[in-house]
């Protein structure tokens, strides 16, 4: 994870985060000064507008969305051979969004399309209201935005398996803080 000053560009548009994969020359070189981490080939970069995350009106209910809305764009998968057996290589890929639409169509038309219907499905059955009403307190919101919930998140890597924890998360928070 990586705090940014200013929101970075995505297509044309502001983004609170971004996920990226990092490989090649550029994996090599950020993690020269991590002893673990020298087999490592590849990994996923996840970035956060701290503008965002320390955000007065910003809450931990859209933090979580936020880091799980990164996290979903991360794939990994084993290798298979030309017989379709396991080859102990782990393959990391960046996931597209289910749903790409503008707000234009979907007002003149509605569900037009049956990816637009599951959309819309997942929607009404989400919860969108959950702390609605709620002040932090009541609703045991803390300030780790990983203490409810998502404990850690382990990515699987090609040298093996690397495990951010919510302490690390809040820690990287923290610091990010205290830069402004």
């Amino acid at each position: 994870f990586l705090f940014c000053e200013e929101p970075e560009k995505v297509k044309g548009r502001e983004a609170l985060g971004t996920a990226r994969k990092v490989s090649g020359l550029n994996a090599w070189l950020a993690l020269q000064h991590d002893p673990d981490a020298l087999s490592v080939s590849e990994f996923f970069l996840i970035t956060i507008y701290q503008g965002f995350w320390i955000g007065w009106d910003t809450t931990d209910h859209q933090r979580r969305a936020l880091i799980d809305h990164e996290l979903s764009h991360c794939w990994s998968e084993e290798q298979l051979d030309k017989d379709l057996m396991p080859t102990g290589k782990i393959l990391l890929s960046l996931l597209p969004h289910d749903l790409e639409e503008f707000h234009a169509i979907a007002e003149r038309y509605g569900a037009w399309e049956s990816g637009i219907t599951a959309f819309a499905k997942a929607l009404k059955s989400g919860q969108p209201g959950l702390f609605d009403g709620l002040d932090e307190e009541d609703a045991g919101i803390v300030e780790d935005p990983l203490a409810e919930g998502l404990q850690a998140v382990t990515l699987t890597t090609r040298s093996g398996p690397v495990t951010v924890t919510g302490e690390q998360l809040a820690r990287q928070a923290s610091r990010a803080a205290g830069a402004l």
